[in-house]
């Protein structure tokens, strides 16, 4: 397998995660490189830029997302990016870039982070959707509202790739006439990403064969709690939840301590990192485990923050 990750730079044009992504990515780079030997990534014409600036550890740079003036969204761009390197890398393991890993990952066809279960979180978007309108292009029964966590994906199956793709972006156009805001087409684009990708797995007839590296039932060792309220999802969860009394109402909580890091092997910030400690934590191990590398990145990074 080719460890490989994706980097959409747009948010950078008008968002300060600029400087934390970088961190996140130098680091994730470097002990994914310790691990498998080598690293790639996938981003557009100023992603390239900003990585030879920066001096990031990657291997192959595919500009190919710089191609693509559609691609409004991340997750349009994981997408448009797992098809792609379908035909570029066909061995590819993709890590999202705030993922960090101590040892490798089990080789198998089908990989996912976890399978985040039955619970409320896809259960109550998926009926918020609806009511405002969208057409879905699968249909769902009330199993199929889980979400499988796509921090991690492998998939060997070009064909699966390819009706995942051709899924997920046909829902996208025949919704457009919504005209979704910024946070609510993240919220749709999000469920789509998690959810259509077991659904088409199930089209093949391949569940059986999705691999969970980190499912639930690890511990995360996690010495923090999320403190951040996402107050507009909250909302959504509290009006639709009450439609049902068969689901666990608690979210997926990732491995996101990297302080604990010798535990677990892996590390996948997640929603974590909206929290300043987090962030001041991968800098601090940043630092003391790569001190000269590290150097160099805070050289360099005020030439681009």
């Amino acid at each position: 397998m080719t460890p490989v990750q994706l980097l959409w730079t747009k948010p950078f044009d008008h968002n300060n995660d600029k400087f934390e992504s970088c961190i996140y990515m130098f680091l994730s780079a470097l002990m994914i490189k310790k691990v498998y030997g080598e690293v790639h990534i996938m981003t557009d014409y100023y992603g390239k830029e900003l990585i030879r600036q920066l001096e990031l550890p990657y291997d192959v740079i595919y500009s190919e997302l710089g191609q693509m003036d559609e691609v409004t969204t991340f997750v349009d761009a994981k997408i448009l990016g797992y098809k792609m390197l379908a035909d570029l890398l066909p061995n590819y393991l993709y890590l999202d870039y705030d993922i960090f890993i101590t040892k490798p990952i089990k080789e198998r066809d089908i990989i996912v982070q976890c399978d985040e279960g039955l619970n409320s979180h896809p259960y109550c978007l998926y009926h918020y959707f609806k009511d405002k309108g969208v057409k879905f292009y699968y249909e769902y029964a009330d199993e199929d509202l889980r979400f499988l966590n796509m921090g991690l994906f492998r998939c060997t199956d070009r064909n699966i790739i390819y009706d995942y793709y051709d899924a997920y972006f046909s829902t996208i156009y025949q919704n457009q006439h919504l005209d979704f805001d910024e946070y609510t087409m993240a919220q749709l684009t999000m469920f789509l990403e998690q959810t259509y990708v077991l659904k088409t797995v199930q089209k093949h007839n391949k569940t059986d064969q999705i691999y969970e590296y980190y499912p639930r039932t690890k511990s995360t060792y996690n010495d923090y709690m999320y403190t951040n309220s996402d107050h507009r999802l909250d909302k959504i969860i509290k009006k639709y939840v009450g439609n049902t009394s068969s689901l666990d109402h608690g979210f997926y909580v990732a491995p996101s301590d990297i302080n604990n890091i010798d535990k677990t092997g892996y590390t996948h910030l997640m929603h974590y990192k909206r929290m300043k400690e987090i962030s001041l934590d991968v800098m601090e191990y940043a630092f003391k485990n790569y001190p000269k590398e590290f150097a160099n990145l805070m050289t360099n990074m005020k030439y681009i923050c």
